[in-house]
């Protein structure tokens, strides 16, 4: 029963990645080399994250003692976070420049390596417990909408990088791409502040991922159009 209970979290993690290469045409382009390429991308802003994080920010067994509540050393830990808008920027036109699918690719491989890299382990040793518990279900929800919040982001740094983008949306940009990179640490406080659990956090952060789409898709057609 448990391992049909890790089989469902992992399978509901991890089947809208498949099913978007699958039926975005990234299949039909022989994408895969591209998505891989992406994934190892993504490892290596990783490494550098820890770096800079391990040499700014050692942790002290103070630290690791009692919770730290102080909102400033969350924000200046959350700037690191910016590496990886700097990392999908330089993986969709440089690792990944060429063809129409080069948003979908950088999408699709780094979401997948960030599954496999901070996701799968936690459901494989904690959807196996003995006792049921929500919050691998919502953990798994929480996956497909970061998938949504990817592409949305890709989307923007992809067009940061067009010259024939109007400059008059380079503002709009600068603010989405920011809200977005600093999104773990707003959607905390407003669950802390707002006193919201689990499945209402989920409903947030849904409703957050389909607007930043929205407007994301708009601009991107824009530029499609000309």
């Amino acid at each position: 029963m448990t391992f049909f209970h890790l089989g469902n979290c992992v399978v509901l993690s991890y089947a809208p990645y498949f099913i978007t290469y699958r039926y975005s045409g990234l299949s039909e382009y022989s994408a895969l080399l591209r998505c891989v390429k992406a994934g190892g991308a993504y490892f290596f802003t990783q490494l550098v994250k820890m770096l800079l994080l391990a040499t700014f920010f050692p942790a002290t067994e103070a630290e690791d003692a009692e919770t730290n509540d102080d909102i400033v050393t969350d924000l200046v830990k959350a700037t690191v976070e910016l590496i990886d808008l700097l990392g999908i920027y330089y993986t969709v036109t440089r690792v990944v420049s060429k063809g129409e699918m080069r948003i979908m690719a950088t999408s699709i491989g780094w979401g997948s390596a960030d599954f496999l890299g901070t996701r799968l382990l936690p459901l494989w040793f904690g959807a196996r417990g003995s006792e049921f518990d929500w919050i691998y279900l919502q953990n798994s929800l929480d996956c497909n909408i970061n998938l949504l919040f990817l592409v949305s982001t890709t989307t923007l740094l992809w067009l940061w990088s067009r010259n024939d983008f109007s400059d008059k949306y380079l503002p709009l940009l600068a603010v989405m791409l920011g809200l977005l990179s600093y999104r773990s640490i707003l959607f905390q406080v407003m669950s802390t502040t707002l006193g919201l659990g689990g499945w209402m956090m989920l409903l947030v952060k849904a409703a957050s991922a389909l607007l930043v789409a929205i407007v994301s898709l708009q601009l991107y057609c824009g530029i499609v159009s000309i």
